[in-house]
């Protein structure tokens, strides 16, 4: 790229003026900007297909889903020291990248700033997807939720940063900080096998509103943490920092917890009856349980 590109005032989410990828395409972005005037998503790449994207700012986009950019059926993503900012996928999930199904994604010395969406992943979203995130930033990224009017109850809101169904989500040297979301203020993941790995990464004033302060795992995955540090996280429910249910395995290696809080049970950790977790090596300081049980720690009995 040569130029920075705005899409036009006139466009429409809907008229399908964004970047269809219909082959393999490498984007050299040389630090320019790709602004989709909060009107249009900005890439499209379809079945089987790859991206790699370098040096590029993607902002103002917008679409119901991977308003950055979406990926069909086992289509592929790298990106390189991008910046995705003030994204908003207005209907489902993924502001910034939707990887669709059965997709790879490896992300590098990149940012994610300020991206919301309305049910799940404020940043990324998807499912049956493996995802390498690399010496990367999420800040201030938003998974909504929404008000189901005939349940008369709010619903979704999973993951600020991330939420992932069903798939393998690897952190390294990466940090999380202000991200909110409903469940799962930074990361969420849903179902077996979704298997986590996060490896010397930093958690800081991340949100959820019910359950999950940093991290939400529901369902038979596994999370191992290492080298890692949480600190001034909170839930308005259970588990500051993690919420594990329903037979999810966890390890925890060499890392801390400072200053986290949930309002009722687990101020770093709430696991239902079914979890298991093992924690070596690791420090918890001033986290606290407010109203309930478990300052540090939080498990059901069988």
């Amino acid at each position: 790229m040569d130029c920075d590109y705005k899409a036009d005032d006139d466009a429409e989410e809907y008229d399908y003026d964004y970047i269809f990828i219909r082959k393999d395409v490498t984007i050299n972005g040389n630090n320019h900007i790709i602004d989709g005037n909060n009107k249009t998503r900005v890439f499209m790449v379809e079945d089987g297909y790859s991206l790699t994207l370098n040096n590029l700012t993607i902002i103002n986009a917008r679409a119901d889903s991977g308003a950055g950019v979406y990926l069909k059926y086992n289509a592929s993503l790298t990106i390189n020291n991008v910046n995705f900012i003030n994204n908003y996928a207005h209907d489902q999930q993924g502001a910034a990248i939707y990887a669709g199904l059965c997709n790879i994604v490896n992300v590098y010395n990149s940012s994610f700033i300020n991206n919301t969406a309305l049910d799940y992943g404020g940043a990324i979203g998807g499912s049956n997807n493996d995802i390498t995130i690399v010496n990367s930033t999420f800040i201030n990224n938003t998974a909504k939720g929404e008000f189901i009017d005939y349940a008369d109850e709010w619903n979704y809101g999973f993951g600020g940063a991330i939420h992932q169904l069903e798939s393998s989500l690897t952190v390294i040297n990466s940090t999380f900080r202000n991200n909110s979301a409903r469940y799962g203020g930074a990361i969420s993941t849903y179902y077996e096998p979704s298997d986590m790995v996060i490896i010397n990464s930093v958690f800081i004033e991340n949100n959820a509103i019910c359950s999950g302060g940093a991290i939400y795992n529901y369902q038979d995955g596994s999370c191992n943490i290492v080298d890692s540090s949480f600190i001034d996280n909170a839930a308005g429910e259970n588990g500051g920092v993690i919420y594990n249910e329903d037979e999810v395995l966890m390890d925890i290696l060499n890392s801390s917890f400072i200053n986290n809080t949930a309002d009722v049970d687990g101020g770093v950790i709430f696991a239902d009856k079914t979890a298991e977790t093992s924690i070596v090596n690791s420090t918890f300081t001033n986290n606290a349980a407010l109203t309930g049980f478990g300052g540090v720690i939080y498990s059901q009995l069988v």
